[in-house]
């Protein structure tokens, strides 16, 4: 801008210049400072000039000798030492002084050195290059930045004042953010550039490094923040739990789309999982609290989480060892959803106790998590019985004793332990949960039937192929109307109504069947079978399950 030679320039000690130039602007307004108490305000203007004009002198000077000797990461990291210093003086300054003006002077200056080594990064394409030679890069100089702005926080927060305060909390998030998007990318890039053994590294593998550096120095901050009384420095957690989730919620999605995660993802989610346990421990015994929702969002990712990773990772390993033999592939659908539901029942157990992993979120547990497990696990069931056979080779069809029962029984044990624990809350609807839990349990006992005719009969469990099986059709008759029978005469015993009702229209649906659908098989076995059932049962139930009379009254047996 002066037009003076760059040769020139080396050899005329232009940094003396400035610094007397510094020093004079510095003399001057300490001068005009003593004269404050002066009533013209002009007099403060002049002492906040020649101040700001100081550390422009200052920093200038510096900046113009690093620029002219100087390049590439030594330039980068000695323009941010110099502006730091430049910091520290002003910060000393405004301690003496007790001059708030070189406070906001001090913070600036080192808002100046981010700037020019974000400008300097910028222009290389790289916020955290990938090296094997860590001082290649400029670590050094995000590594001043973030010393400079956590030391100036600290320093802030000890005053007590609320400007000071807020100070401070301007000064930790600019500390924190050249730790998460600067210092820790660049040195788990440098530590994956090791583990790689080169510069050039896989990019998908950045990812894990960098969760691994996140979760191994958490713990440090936290004990520097019990260490110095710094509460304000607890929240360098977030990053750690944000980083969980993401982490998380990617995996299941690659586990879900049939793509299993390398071992260094694994060990990453492993140590921010590790991590997030620790700091559920130790948040409360520190007397640092965590918000109810917050505590409940925090449970949820780290339960649900790996709880859903069950089945695709199980699934996958049971593959593998299928592979080559002649069992059924149905193996890895039944061995994780047990696997699953055996977890929950632990949980279940847990939850009475109040003990870990669900305290001092019990009741969280209690009310949502569990019930929606032994919901899955319910229609998990359901669409299985409705799709499977329940063959699994090598072993044979046992009924009731096969993969695809046993799943069942599992479900409805887990949904019986759910409504254990929420019997207070739903006292009010027992009588509807037993009318659904029982046509439930009657629509699985009759798809029990249905598999056990399709194994030992050979008949295909297929909606048609059962259909038109006339077998089929007088069992189901048969059946149903030997439930009509007991549950009328249970009804008539008991003086209920509403169940000899629904007796009476299992009946009727029988009765419709007979005549819409077995009546086809003209000279059919099967036919004659089921309309002689049929009618034997009805006898039964006129003489053994009357009408029930009204209570405290005869019924008609009696009264006839």
């Amino acid at each position: 801008m002066s037009g003076i030679d760059q040769e020139a320039a080396l050899h005329s000690n232009l940094w003396l210049g400035f610094l007397l130039l510094a020093v004079s602007a510095f003399l001057m307004a300490t001068r005009f400072r003593a004269q404050r108490d002066d009533a013209s305000p002009l007099v403060k203007v002049l002492a906040a000039v020649f101040l700001a004009g100081a550390a422009v002198w200052l920093v200038g000077g510096a900046w113009t000798e690093i620029l002219l000797r100087t390049h590439g990461t030594v330039q980068a990291n000695l323009l941010v030492a110099s502006a730091l210093v430049a910091a520290a003086l002003l910060g000393f300054v405004a301690q003496r002084m007790e001059w708030t003006l070189a406070r906001g002077l001090a913070l600036a200056a080192q808002w100046l050195a981010g700037a020019a080594l974000l400008f300097l990064m910028l222009l290389q394409a790289e916020l955290a290059p990938v090296s094997t030679d860590l001082f290649a890069t400029p670590f050094l100089g995000g590594v001043m930045i973030l010393a400079g702005g956590g030391f100036t926080a600290w320093a802030l927060m000890r005053h007590g004042q609320a400007a000071q305060q807020r100070l401070s909390a301007i000064a930790l998030g600019w500390s924190a953010l050249w730790w998460l998007l600067m210092v820790a990318p660049t040195l788990s890039n440098w530590a994956l550039a090791h583990y790689e053994r080169g510069d050039y590294v896989r990019l998908d593998l950045q990812w894990p490094a960098y969760c691994l550096l996140i979760a191994a120095t958490t713990p440090l901050w936290m004990m520097l923040a019990h260490r110095l009384a710094w509460p304000a420095l607890r929240w360098t957690a977030l990053p750690a739990w944000a980083l969980f989730a993401l982490s998380t919620v990617g995996m299941l999605i690659q586990l879900h789309f049939d793509s299993m995660p390398g071992r260094e993802f694994w060990t990453a989610f492993a140590a921010l999982w590790l991590l997030s346990e620790w700091l559920l421990h130790s948040w409360p015994r520190q007397g640092w609290t965590i918000s109810p929702l917050a505590l409940r969002v925090l449970h949820t990712l780290r339960s649900a989480g790996p709880w859903l990773m069950i089945w695709p990772v199980a699934a996958y390993w049971i593959k593998l060892g299928l592979e080559g033999s002649h069992a059924d592939p149905a193996w890895s659908r039944f061995l994780p959803a047990w696997l699953m539901m055996g977890v929950l029942a632990w949980t279940i157990r847990r939850v009475r106790a109040d003990a870990w992993p669900v305290h001092p979120v019990a009741e969280w547990y209690r009310t949502v998590l569990l019930p929606l497990g032994c919901a899955w696990s319910l229609l998990l069931a359901a669409a299985w019985n409705l799709s499977q056979d329940g063959a699994m080779a090598p072993l044979p069809y046992i009924p009731l004793a096969n993969p695809l029962d046993l799943t069942s029984i599992f479900a409805l044990l887990l949904a019986i332990a759910a409504y254990r624990l929420l019997e207070d809350k739903l006292a009010s609807r027992r009588p509807q949960l037993i009318v659904v839990a029982a046509l439930a349990g009657y629509g699985w006992f009759n798809l029990a039937l249905l598999r056990t005719v399709s194994h030992y009969l050979d008949v295909p469990y297929t909606f048609d192929a059962m259909f038109a099986s006339q077998f089929v059709q007088a069992m189901l008759s048969l059946v149903w109307s030997v439930t009509a029978l007991v549950l009328m005469r249970h009804a008539a015993r008991r003086q209920g109504r509403a169940l000899w009702v629904a007796g009476a229209v299992l009946l009727g649906v029988v009765l419709a069947k007979l005549f819409l659908v077995d009546l086809s098989n003209v000279g059919g076995v099967e036919r004659i079978v089921s309309f002689l059932g049929v009618g034997a049962l009805m006898v039964g139930i006129g003489y053994l399950a009357p009408y029930p009379a009204d209570r405290g009254g005869p019924s008609q047996k009696e009264a006839a």
